[in-house]
C-alpha cells in the first residue's frame, strides 16, 4: 500500500509542503502579544492539517522556558473505561503537567499518608502515649490489688506470673486501638471536589502558583469525543479553565461540534433536529471562542505535486 505524508500529521517546517506556517505563526504572534488568556478555535475537516498544525505551532513555543504547553486529547478516553468526568481528565493533566506532587488529590476519593504533616502528628503521637502509660498505671495497679488481696486471703501467687498469664493480653488488645488512632492520624482522606467553584479553584491555585508566564493547552480531536464531552469541555472553558495565564487551542471541526453546543443551552434539546440547534450553537461558540479559524481546503495543484511526489518515491 502506498501511504502518502496526508496520512500523518507534519512535525516540522521541512514538511510543510502546504504553508501552515504562515497560520502556525499568526497564532503565535497573537498569543505573544497577548497580556490575557484567550480561545481559538480551528476548523476544519477530518484530515485537513490541524494537527498538523498544532504540532508546527508547538515547536514555536518550545525554545521559550516561561511557556509551557500542554496536549489534551479527549477522544483517547472513549478507549478506556474510565469515563468519568473529562473535565476532571484535564485538570488532572495540567496539574501533571504544572509539578503537583498529587494531580489527582482531591479529583479521586482517596486516602493517603501524609508526608510533611509533622506539627499534626507529634502532638498525636504523644498524646496517644500518654493515654498508653495511664493505661498500663491502672491496669498495673489493679494487679498489685488483686496480687494483695489475695495474698490477704492466704492465696500466695507471683505477682509476674499472674499478670502475664491473665492480664497481659488484655493490655495488648486494649492497645491496637490506641495504635490504630495513631496510624489514622497519619492520613488523610481527600475530600472530592464536585461543583464548579471547587473545580475552579483548584485549578487556579495550580496556574496561579506555577512558574510558567503563559500556559498553551492544545485540545485535539474534540469533535471524535461523544456530544456530553464535548459539551463538558465548551462548558469547562467558559467557567472552570478560564485564567488570564492560559491560551486554549482546540482543533475540532466546526460543523461537527456546532449542534453539541446548541444542545448545551437548549432546554429538551432531543426534541429539535441538528439544523434547529446549530444557530444557537453558533452564538454559544461566538462567546467561548474569541478567535475562528476555518482551515481552507488544499489547492488541487498542490494536491497533485504530492501525489506525483509520492508515486516518484515507490518508483
Amino acid at each position: 500500500m502506498i501511504k502518502s505524508t496526508f496520512d500523518r500529521p507534519i512535525s516540522t517546517l521541512s514538511e510543510d509542503k502546504f504553508q501552515r506556517i504562515a497560520l502556525v505563526r499568526a497564532i503565535a504572534r497573537e498569543i505573544n502579544n497577548s497580556d490575557e488568556g484567550f480561545n481559538f478555535l480551528l476548523s476544519g475537516e477530518w484530515g485537513s492539517g490541524k494537527t498538523s498544525i498544532l504540532n508546527l505551532l508547538e515547536r514555536e513555543f518550545e525554545k521559550k522556558t516561561r511557556v509551557k504547553i500542554i496536549r489534551f486529547n479527549p477522544w483517547k478516553y472513549l478507549q478506556t473505561k474510565d469515563r468519568s468526568s473529562v473535565s476532571r481528565k484535564l485538570l488532572i493533566e495540567v496539574r501533571k503537567a504544572l509539578g503537583e506532587r498529587n494531580p489527582e488529590g482531591n479529583l479521586y476519593e482517596s486516602t493517603t499518608f501524609d508526608r510533611v504533616s509533622w506539627n499534626r502528628i507529634i502532638p498525636v503521637i504523644l498524646s496517644n502515649l500518654a493515654l498508653s502509660i495511664i493505661w498500663f498505671g491502672v491496669v498495673s495497679g489493679l494487679v498489685v490489688a488483686v496480687g494483695g488481696l489475695l495474698t490477704y486471703f492466704h492465696q500466695k501467687i507471683n505477682v509476674v506470673n499472674f499478670y502475664e498469664d491473665k492480664l497481659l493480653f488484655p493490655v495488648i488488645a486494649a492497645l491496637i486501638p490506641l495504635i490504630s488512632a495513631t496510624i489514622a492520624s497519619l492520613r488523610t482522606k481527600s475530600t472530592l471536589a464536585e461543583s464548579i467553584e471547587q473545580f475552579e479553584d483548584i485549578f487556579n491555585k495550580t496556574v496561579n502558583k506555577s512558574y510558567f508566564k503563559k500556559i498553551l493547552i492544545f485540545i485535539d480531536d474534540l469533535d471524535r469525543s461523544s456530544e456530553a464531552d464535548v459539551q463538558q469541555i465548551l462548558t469547562s472553558l467558559f467557567t472552570v479553565f478560564e485564567n488570564k495565564k492560559c491560551f486554549y487551542v482546540i482543533a475540532a471541526d466546526y460543523r461537527v461540534i456546532e449542534p453539541f453546543a446548541g444542545a448545551a443551552v437548549t432546554r429538551n434539546p432531543e426534541k429539535f433536529t441538528d439544523e434547529q440547534l446549530e444557530p444557537k450553537g453558533k452564538e454559544y461558540l461566538k462567546k467561548i471562542f474569541q478567535f475562528i479559524y476555518t482551515i481552507p481546503p488544499l489547492p488541487l495543484e498542490k494536491i497533485d505535486e504530492e501525489v506525483e511526489e509520492t508515486l516518484e518515491s515507490y518508483e
